[in-house]
């Protein structure tokens, strides 16, 4: 698009003037205050309603003495040159006074607007539908002014613009620049690499925990095991106890009342033996039985980590956030379609400005070109509304697998927390097996054996006191020595659980550098996509280059959008470099969308050498001497 000529009546402080750009860069010099920003203000205000800050509430009437001129019309008018051709916007605001009855002077009542386009009368909406058919407000501010893109607007909005207009890279792009990266998209799967990461992470924090934990019962273990458990010896002794305990109850056994109390002392020696063989296999059962739960315990753990309740979660949340999002938008765009479908043509009949009647052609005419544009934006809502109904099943269809994965990730949770439950609550000893049967046959042998004891007589007791003694002495030497060898056999035993242990260390160790290496190849993967994202949209760019990412502190990525040069952030450039630099902004607009428009660069007196923009250029330039604004092509 190109400006032809623009005429400025009672705009601000300009009173009359009609400059003549013929389509061609020119440059406008004036003075201070002469009204040369007040030409692109016009501009702006012609096609919609705002100044170059994006007001519109600005005073636009001239102000007289501190006050506004009263009864006088504004009236901005322009001729574009756009691929459809020649078109004439006229924009008209004024005054209305109105004389009540009775009353013999007019009161001010507020103001009105009036459009017209190739010198037709037409509504506001018809005006709007025109402008927008040439370009939207926002590309053009964007195409026309140096300080909008990289300045006014609002950096999340800066960024949407350039992955729009230059595109974004997706993981697949990514990933074909490098084999470890398409391997490492296979692994995570449906995950994102964010989400792969972070899971792993949760593993590599269990890696460490395990790494800080087993030292502990590695030293455990490590004082069960003896200097010397070789059993050899103590089994002699212990044999050669036996055989002297079994001398001395069969010399009591040739007594028939001494029998009964050898029979009961063999009684004793079985049940303290079974009580001793039994505490051993509770003592074993004990440490192998924690062993188990607790690698039960850290694989539970594993695997409700690997669910990514969190994650999963917040996802489920966005998407239900994007079915809100979109029906919100459907409604809105429901009661748009209503509003406009309920727009009736308001034909003027009279001239505004001379009070001349308009030819019945003009204004059918008229009403064919509000009709048109009616129906186009009629049409342009339907399409809208379309395309997100199409969105909106998508996007709920995703919302509802979202909702039925995350129930379903949570019931498998609940049911490993369960199991961890019990497993901390479990008895971790239990009895050999037939122990408690084999026992009470014994206490009740025992008892029977008592019994008949208290029915012997006193000499038969004393008789065999002295051989009791011995027996006694005997069978606690019996029970140290085994003792000995159950410390033995538990010394054997912690030796081979040693190893298991130094072994369980090499392969977490093992694992956590995998573990370790995935989350280093993610960060390279987001690095590099970083990396080649901006290096993609920077590419379009001769002079600006664009930050979208700014690392932070913990290593993590904030998403930005900054333009520099060379380095240099956009807000501590110089005025000169940041006009060059939002002139290389327009120039890549205007190349990624084929649409061109006026650029109008103020305070150009202060850039000695202007960036080249493909696209008719109005340069505004302070000259103390010109009191009044002069063209020059």
């Amino acid at each position: 698009m190109r400006l032809n000529r623009i005429t400025i009546i009672n705009f601000k402080g300009i009173k009359n003037l009609e400059l003549c750009f013929e389509g061609k860069s020119v440059t406008i010099y004036g003075a201070n205050s002469s009204g040369k920003t007040s030409v692109y203000d016009a501009f702006l205000w012609l096609l919609f309603g705002k100044d170059s800050r994006g007001s519109a509430t600005f005073s636009i009437e001239p102000i007289v003495n501190g006050e506004p001129l009263h009864n006088v019309e504004t009236h901005v008018e322009a001729e574009l040159e756009t691929d459809a051709g020649t078109v004439t916007l006229i924009r008209k605001y004024r005054e209305v006074w109105t004389r009540k009855r009775g009353d013999l002077s007019e009161t001010f009542t507020g103001h009105e607007s009036v459009f017209y386009v190739d010198n037709l009368p037409v509504s506001q909406s018809t005006f709007k539908a025109t402008v927008d058919k040439i370009m939207s407000e926002t590309l053009f501010r964007s195409l026309t002014n140096p300080f909008y893109f990289p300045e006014a607007m609002k950096w999340q909005d800066r960024r949407s613009q350039l992955f729009k207009l230059f595109g974004s890279l997706t993981d697949s792009d990514i990933a074909a620049q490098d084999p470890r990266f398409q391997q490492l998209l296979e692994d995570a799967g449906r995950y994102t690499v964010e989400q792969y990461r972070d899971g792993t992470k949760v593993k590599i924090r269990g890696y460490n925990q395990d790494l800080k934990e087993i030292p502990a019962r590695m030293d455990e273990v490590a004082r069960q095991i003896l200097d010397d458990d070789d059993a050899a010896e103590t089994e002699a002794r212990l044999e050669a106890i036996t055989d002297e305990i079994g001398r001395l109850r069969a010399s009591l056994e040739q007594d028939g009342d001494a029998g009964l109390i050898a029979q009961r002392v063999a009684v004793d020696g079985e049940i303290a033996a079974l009580q001793q063989k039994n505490n051993a296999y509770r003592e074993r059962i004990r440490i192998q039985n924690a062993e188990n739960n607790r690698k039960a315990m850290n694989d539970l753990a594993d695997q409700i980590a690997a669910l990514a309740l969190v994650t999963v979660e917040a996802n489920t949340k966005v998407k239900a956030q994007m079915v809100d999002e979109i029906q919100s938008k459907i409604e809105a765009l429901r009661a748009k379609f209503t509003t406009v479908a309920s727009e009736k043509f308001e034909p003027v009949e009279i001239c505004p400005t001379c009070g001349r009647p308009f030819d019945k052609g003009d204004v059918e005419a008229s009403k064919q070109v509000w009709e048109a544009a009616r129906k186009e934006r009629l049409d342009a809502i339907n399409k809208q509304g379309r395309d997100l109904a199409t969105l909106l099943k998508t996007a709920k269809t995703e919302a509802s697998e979202a909702v039925t994965e995350l129930e379903r990730r949570k019931k498998i949770a609940a049911e490993y927390e369960a199991a961890m439950s019990e497993l901390r609550t479990a008895d971790l000893a239990q009895d050999m097996d037939g122990y408690a049967e084999e026992l009470n046959q014994l206490t009740e042998k025992r008892s029977a054996i008592m019994e008949a004891i208290s029915a012997a007589s006193e000499g038969a007791k004393a008789k065999t006191a002295s051989i009791m003694m011995q027996i006694s002495n005997k069978q606690a030497e019996y029970a140290e020595a085994k003792k000995e060898l159950t410390a033995m056999a538990a010394s054997r035993a912690a030796r081979q659980r040693l190893e298991e242990l130094r072994d369980q260390q090499q392969r977490t160790v093992a694992a956590l550098e995998d573990a370790e290496a995935i989350v280093a190849l993610c960060e390279e993967f987001i690095r590099t996509r970083v990396s080649m994202v901006e290096e993609s949209v920077n590419s379009h760019f001769r002079l600006v280059r664009w930050q979208l990412y700014k690392e932070q502190i913990n290593g993590g990525l904030e998403e930005v959008c900054e333009a520099t040069v060379d380095g240099i952030p956009y807000h501590d450039l110089n005025g000169a470099m940041r006009i060059n630099a939002g002139l290389d902004i327009i120039n890549a607009c205007i190349d990624a969308t084929g649409i061109s428009a006026p650029v109008f660069v103020d305070n150009a007196e202060s850039v000695t050498s202007l960036y080249d923009v493909n696209a008719q250029v109005i340069r505004l330039v302070v000259s103390a001497k010109d009191k009044q604004l002069k063209l020059q092509k």
